[in-house]
């Protein structure tokens, strides 16, 4: 049974059998998604908001679809179920999350994502660094068994993202969460409805470590001490 108020962060590091798998060299090499979504068997995906350090991907679950099992060799991955529960998969483990769970997929994890309703869904993905096309398949429902994903993406590229979010000054609904992008000083307010920050632009010296973009954490320690920004700092709470 899921504590549907409990917040919970899973950090899921490579197990024996991910070590099984023979490593593949894929491209690291950035690439702007921002303008068109991407199709996909199982639903779509759109980039809510990138830059060369991050991104933050909405994937859009059609019903009773997954994603590949697959693995990302250079970057890590937060994945964040944004409406009714996401079922995931590893090699080895089975976790079922609802919207108050966020999965941290370390380098080198394969892992396979489920969307078992009969109704779409939705989860937000976040990457660290932005390398969409960092990514090996295992293994496909969908037969799809080649791995140049820039290929993949381009062809598939076709309605445009009108989602993306250029002007960091926003509030925006996505499932049950609630995203704020904002410039930070030291007289912001910092909000309690909120459970998550992350850095998306400048530094926040936050006990006296100078934090970067993808810096990701509990809001509650901003509330718990001093916090330094940097000049043109912005952040999105969730």
């Amino acid at each position: 049974m899921i504590n549907k108020n409990t917040f919970k962060l899973y950090n899921i590091e490579k197990s024996f059998f991910d070590n099984q798998i023979v490593s593949k060299i894929v491209p690291k090499k950035y690439v702007d998604y921002s303008k068109y979504k991407i199709n996909k068997p199982w639903g779509h995906e759109y980039l809510l908001y990138g830059n060369k350090f991050i991104s933050i991907w909405i994937l859009c679950f059609k019903k009773k679809s997954q994603t590949s099992m697959h693995a990302h060799p250079s970057k890590i991955t937060y994945l964040l179920p944004l409406k009714d529960l996401i079922h995931l998969n590893t090699l080895d483990k089975k976790y079922i999350a609802n919207s108050k769970s966020i999965f941290k997929i370390n380098k080198g994890v394969y892992h396979q994502s489920f969307n078992k309703n009969d109704s779409r869904n939705l989860m937000m993905e976040l990457e660290l660094p932005n390398l969409k096309d960092d990514i090996l398949r295992y293994h496909d429902d969908y037969g799809r068994d080649k791995n140049d994903f820039s290929i993949e993406n381009k062809k598939n590229s076709k309605i445009l993202n009108t989602k993306y979010i250029r002007n960091l000054d926003k509030k925006i609904r996505i499932g049950d969460r609630l995203f704020n992008f904002f410039k930070l000083n030291k007289k912001t307010k910092i909000s309690t409805k909120y459970k998550y920050f992350l850095i998306l632009k400048g530094q926040i010296l936050i006990r006296n470590k100078q934090q970067k973009p993808g810096y990701l954490n509990l809001v509650n320690i901003l509330l718990s001490c001093e916090f330094i920004p940097s000049k043109d700092t912005y952040v999105v709470f969730f």
